[in-house]
């Protein structure tokens, strides 16, 4: 956590996002900040003082910059999602299978510990090996492709 009760006291700084496993030097003067997953996402929160004026918070929010750590940085986008229509909810029918068939292959071991991992491999979810499911889990998306296609051959 780096807000004010995390470690940097919300006093800000540079922070260098490690990947799991990383053993390499360093630079001095950046918060270290390893991951445990391949995937990250990454999220910042400004408050503001009067909910009618919200540039103050958007302004801070668009000092972000992000750098790798060799190489030429890209230009920070800030779309700006107001308004927008998003579905939050989470997916409810056999599709989600599929998706934690790709965060396995994409994670593998880095994705959780071994018990919940053998529960995943115990649903025919397991890094590099097809997934097949059976009528337990019902056909997920890629299945009834796969079977469309076979029927239309």
């Amino acid at each position: 956590m780096l807000a004010f009760s995390g470690r940097i006291r919300g006093k800000g700084g540079k922070f260098l996002l490690l990947p799991p496993g990383y053993k390499s030097e360093v630079p001095a003067g950046l918060f270290r900040l390893p991951l445990v997953h391949q995937q990250r996402g990454l999220s910042s929160q400004a408050f503001y003082a009067d909910a009618s004026d919200l540039k103050p918070p958007v302004d801070l929010i668009e000092k972000t910059k992000i750098y790798p750590l060799k190489g030429e940085a890209k230009p920070m986008e800030f779309p700006d999602a107001s308004g927008v229509p998003a579905n939050m909810l989470p997916i409810s029918d056999a599709t989600a299978f599929d998706q934690l068939k790709q965060l396995v292959d994409a994670e593998g071991p880095h994705l959780a510990d071994p018990d919940w991992m053998g529960m995943l491999a115990g649903l025919g979810i397991a890094k590099g090996e097809p997934f097949a499911p059976d009528d337990r889990i019902g056909a997920s998306s890629t299945a009834r492709r796969s079977r469309i296609q076979d029927e239309a051959a």
